[in-house]
C-alpha cells in the first residue's frame, strides 16, 4: 500500500511535545472522526435534529449524514483514500460541514484553506502539504484560478455554489452534482488514534503560515474538554459566530466541538454586523462565540437594539485581548459579560477560558482548562511569582507539531526546536499569573518594551490610547536612538479625524493621565491603519518594519 505521511513529513519524535490525555476521556468505539461527529448521532436516533441553521435554511445530521456519503464516494472515485490530503477554501456554510466530514469519512485529511492567503503563500502551501483535491467556493475562485497551474500536486477541483458555464469551462466538477447524484451506500474507512486528523495553518503573524499537525486522538479530547469545560452544549444548544471555518478557531467552533456534542451550529458566510445579530434572533443561539473585534462592530451596528438576544446565555470570545471597556459596554448592553479564552492554531483550539469557572475576571484570558497544564517561567526556565511576567509553557493533549519542517531550508524545524521546551509547547506568549490562578495575557516575547529597566506589555500602552475618543487603534513597538530604548506609538484615528501637532500634544497629555513614566511613549506617529491579522492580532513587526524604512529613507 502507498504511504502517504512519510517520514520527513513530520520532525523525528525526540522534537516532538509531550502529550497527556486525561483519564476521564473515554474514547468512541470507532476512531473515524466521522462517526464521533455525525454517525453516532444519526445511529442514536438523532437524524431529524438540526445539526446547522444557514439563513432560512436548516439542515438535519440526517441531510449532513447523506450529504458526506455522497461526497466521499465521489472523492472515492478520484482516487482519494486515507492519508491524502484534500484542501478546502469555503465559506461557512453546510457543504463545509458536508465536505470535512466526508474527508474525514474516507480516512482522508482535511486542509482548510484560507481565501486571505497571498498568492505566493497559496501556491507554497497546496504544494507543501501535497493537496491532490480542492474544494472551493464559487466567490473564491478566482483566487486559486491565478494560481492553479503552479499548484504541481493538485489532479481535481470541485467547485461549490458555481454557474454550470464556469463548471465546464474550467473543466471542474461540481459539488451540487455530487450531491444530486452521489452514493448513499455506508461506509467508514478504518482510522487509528494516532493517525493524523487535519493539517490547520497559522495566520502568519511571524512570517509564511505554519503548518500544524493533529491527531485523531488529540482532535477527540480536545472537543471533549473544551465542551464540558467551556461551552457545555447539549442537544438543543446553538452556537453561532462569524469565525471562518477555514481559520482554526472557526475550524473548531463549527466543524469539530458543537457536532461532538450533538448541538447545532448557525452558519453566517461572512462577518458582517447586522447578519450575526439576525441569526442570533433568528436561530435562537444560545452559545455566542467570536473574535474580540467583532462584539464592539456588533454593538456599533445602529440596528443593535432592535434585535431579540435573550436566547443567549454565554459569549465566549479569544483571538486577540479583550479591552476593558468593550467587556464592560457588551455586560451594560447584554447582561451577559464576555468569557476570554486563549487559544492557538498549534494547540488545535482553546486552552484556557473565564468560562471553565465562570467567574470572569475583566482582563484575563481565565484559567487552564481542566486536562491542560500551564507553566509561567522566565528565561531561565525557572518558574515566576504570582504577577511576574514570563514564557506561558503549555502541556496537554494537544501541542505544535509543525508539517514538513525540513522544507524550505529547514524553517520549521528551527521553529519545532524552538517551541518545544521539555516536553512543553512555548508558541512565544508572554503572561502574568495572580494568586489565584488566572492568567494575563502580555504581548509576544518579540513585542515586549524595555525602557529605564522595565518590561512593559505594549497593550499597556495601546489601549490606554484606544480609549481616547478620537483614536480608532494604535500599535506600540520599540526602537533605539543613541544607545537609548525609545517607545514608539503608531495611531489611525477616527473617520473625519485629521492629524495634527495639537492632536498629537493632547494625545501625550491624555497617556501622562494614565500611564507611569516609563510606559510613556517618547514619539506618536499617525498611520492610516494598524496592521492586523484576519483575527484582530497587530502586527507589530510590520510596525517595526515601517519605522525601519524611515529611517533609512531618513
Amino acid at each position: 500500500m502507498e504511504r502517504l505521511i512519510e517520514e520527513h513529513h513530520l520532525p523525528s519524535r525526540e522534537l516532538w511535545p509531550h502529550f497527556v490525555f486525561p483519564d476521564e476521556m473515554v474514547l468512541p468505539p470507532h476512531a473515524n472522526l466521522a462517526y464521533s461527529l455525525l454517525d453516532r448521532h444519526v445511529g442514536g436516533g438523532m437524524g431529524d435534529q438540526v445539526a446547522a441553521y444557514f439563513f432560512d435554511k436548516k439542515v438535519t445530521y440526517g441531510e449532513l449524514y447523506f450529504g458526506s456519503l455522497r461526497i466521499a464516494h465521489a472523492l472515492a472515485e478520484l482516487g482519494i483514500k486515507k492519508g491524502t490530503r484534500v484542501a478546502f477554501m469555503l465559506l461557512n456554510s453546510p457543504e463545509a460541514l458536508m465536505v470535512n466530514l466526508a474527508i474525514m469519512r474516507l480516512g482522508a485529511i482535511p486542509v482548510p484553506a484560507s481565501p486571505f492567503w497571498s498568492p505566493d503563500n497559496m501556491v507554497f502551501i497546496l504544494n507543501n502539504v501535497e493537496a491532490r483535491c480542492l474544494v472551493v467556493s464559487h466567490s473564491f475562485y478566482g483566487n486559486v484560478r491565478r494560481v492553479k497551474n503552479e499548484l504541481h500536486t493538485l489532479e481535481h477541483l470541485i467547485l461549490v455554489r458555481a454557474p454550470s458555464h464556469v463548471v465546464e469551462e474550467e473543466c471542474c466538477l461540481s459539488l451540487e452534482e455530487i450531491l444530486d447524484r452521489g452514493s448513499d451506500d455506508y461506509f467508514l474507512e478504518n482510522v487509528e488514534l494516532d493517525d493524523v486528523g487535519v493539517i490547520l495553518h497559522t495566520s502568519g503573524t511571524t512570517g509564511r503560515p505554519k503548518g500544524c499537525v493533529h491527531f485523531v486522538r488529540s482532535i477527540l479530547t480536545e472537543c471533549y474538554l473544551v465542551n464540558k469545560y467551556v461551552w457545555r452544549l447539549t442537544t438543543g444548544d446553538v452556537i453561532g459566530g462569524s469565525a471562518p471555518v477555514t481559520f482554526a478557531a472557526g475550524y473548531g467552533t463549527f466543524c469539530l466541538v458543537p457536532l461532538w456534542a450533538g448541538a447545532s451550529v448557525s452558519l453566517v458566510p461572512r462577518f458582517v454586523p447586522e447578519e450575526v445579530l439576525d441569526a442570533i434572533a433568528r436561530h435562537r443561539i444560545t452559545v455566542l462565540t467570536g473574535l474580540t473585534n467583532t462584539y464592539q462592530k456588533i454593538m456599533e451596528s445602529p440596528e443593535f437594539d432592535a434585535y431579540d438576544l435573550s436566547s443567549l446565555r454565554l459569549c465566549t470570545t479569544g483571538g486577540s485581548s479583550l479591552e476593558v471597556r468593550v467587556y464592560q459596554e457588551w455586560l451594560e448592553r447584554t447582561g451577559h459579560p464576555l468569557m476570554e479564552g486563549l487559544g492557538a492554531t498549534e494547540l488545535l483550539h482553546l486552552v484556557t477560558s473565564n468560562a471553565v469557572n465562570m467567574r470572569v475576571k475583566p482582563g484575563s484570558i481565565g484559567i487552564p482548562i481542566p486536562g491542560f497544564e500551564i507553566k509561567v517561567v522566565n528565561e531561565k526556565g525557572e518558574e515566576c511569582r504570582p504577577g511576574e511576567m514570563g514564557r506561558m509553557l503549555v502541556k496537554g493533549p494537544t501541542g505544535a507539531l509543525y508539517w514538513r519542517p525540513h522544507a524550505a531550508d529547514g524553517r520549521l524545524l528551527r521553529a519545532q526546536r524552538r517551541t518545544i521546551i521539555d516536553g512543553y509547547t512555548f508558541l512565544g506568549d508572554i503572561i502574568i499569573k495572580n494568586k489565584n490562578g488566572y492568567l494575563y495575557y502580555i504581548s509576544r516575547e518579540e513585542d515586549l518594551l524595555f525602557k529605564e529597566g522595565h518590561k512593559i506589555g505594549p497593550m499597556d500602552i495601546e489601549e490606554v490610547l484606544k480609549d481616547h475618543p478620537l483614536v480608532e487603534d494604535a500599535g506600540a513597538i520599540e526602537t533605539e536612538e543613541g544607545g537609548r530604548e525609545k517607545i514608539l506609538a503608531f495611531v489611525s484615528l477616527r473617520p473625519r479625524i485629521s492629524p495634527s501637532e495639537d492632536l498629537k500634544s493632547s494625545l501625550m497629555d491624555f497617556c501622562r493621565q494614565k500611564l507611569v513614566s516609563y510606559q510613556m511613549p517618547d514619539e506618536i506617529h499617525f498611520v492610516d491603519f494598524i496592521p492586523r491579522t484576519p483575527a484582530g492580532k497587530p502586527l507589530r513587526w510590520m510596525l517595526r518594519k515601517w519605522e525601519l524604512k524611515k529611517g533609512e529613507k531618513n
